[in-house]
């Protein structure tokens, strides 16, 4: 086995490395838009909107807002998930990159990427991020969200992966993707090994993913510890090497669909993750 046998390893933010709100969450708290948000919520999923027009709608209710002050707030909002620094510095050991890939906001990863730093020196275990960027005048003031990592065709986390792939000469087969949400199902179809880490997962969200990884139950990780999901990738990865079985597993997976869950693929009767009490989170 080659020491790092991963070329990249892919992780979601919302729920996988980070703990609490999901990032737009955050900035709508603080600016009391929740309540518009959650109607945009509810017509993205009942299929009234695209993705792209959900985050240009949410994006809009941030416009005219200083920059720094959502910055700042987020940087207070900032927690991780249980052992997410041990993780971290596991999956540094067997991937030669370890990238942020995430339907947030630029501000959250940078604030995410600071406190990893905070607790692991020197370290420098993310090597980038690739989310969603605000776009502020000359006064920093918020003009809209340019969203380009979505769940529509043409910006969904799979082009993400294979656009880095393609530009690095990376297979990405040889790349791992860990995350918890509906927008991750095309992170999981673009990588060799995917994991779904479902500790954090919302009750629909984790009885969709189960659904869709029903061939492969063994990608996926009920447990709330990113350390668990990072050594089980690991043993997958060394099983796969060992068998010579590597390829990318989009083609076993359906596409999914908010609206209509997994669109191809067995059906299967699964029962949702349960979410115990989150243990606090550790410095690593």
């Amino acid at each position: 086995m080659t020491e790092k046998p991963f070329e990249v390893c892919f992780l979601d933010v919302d729920g996988t490395v980070s703990d609490g709100l999901p990032s737009w969450h955050v900035c709508h708290r603080f600016l009391g838009t929740t309540e518009k948000a959650k109607e945009n919520r509810r017509r993205f999923f009942a299929g009234e909107i695209s993705y792209k027009e959900w985050g240009a709608m949410d994006a809009s209710l941030f416009r005219g807002i200083k920059l720094s002050a959502l910055r700042e707030e987020m940087a207070n909002s900032i927690s991780l998930v249980h052992n997410a620094v041990d993780a971290l510095r596991l999956l540094k050991q067997h991937a030669k990159m370890l990238v942020l890939l995430s339907g947030g906001l630029d501000i959250h990863c940078e604030a995410i990427v600071k406190k990893i730093d905070e607790y692991a020196p020197g370290e420098q275990l993310i090597s980038q991020f690739i989310t969603n960027t605000f776009v502020s005048d000359s006064n920093g003031l918020v003009q809209t969200v340019r969203c380009s990592v979505g769940d529509d065709e043409g910006n969904d986390k799979k082009w993400h992966i294979e656009a880095f792939c393609r530009e690095r000469g990376i297979n990405p087969a040889d790349c791992l993707g860990i995350g918890d949400g509906f927008n991750d199902a095309s992170m999981f179809a673009a990588v060799g090994t995917p994991i779904a880490f479902l500790g954090y997962s919302r009750a629909d969200e984790a009885r969709l993913l189960r659904d869709f990884f029903a061939q492969r139950p063994q990608n996926v990780v009920p447990e709330r510890d990113l350390l668990a999901a990072a050594q089980r990738a690991i043993a997958i990865r060394q099983a796969q090497l060992a068998s010579g079985t590597l390829c990318v597993c989009g083609a076993g997976f359906g596409r999914f669909s908010p609206v209509v869950g997994v669109t191809a693929g067995p059906a299967v009767t699964a029962t949702a993750a349960t979410t115990p009490t989150p243990p606090p989170a550790t410095s690593g």
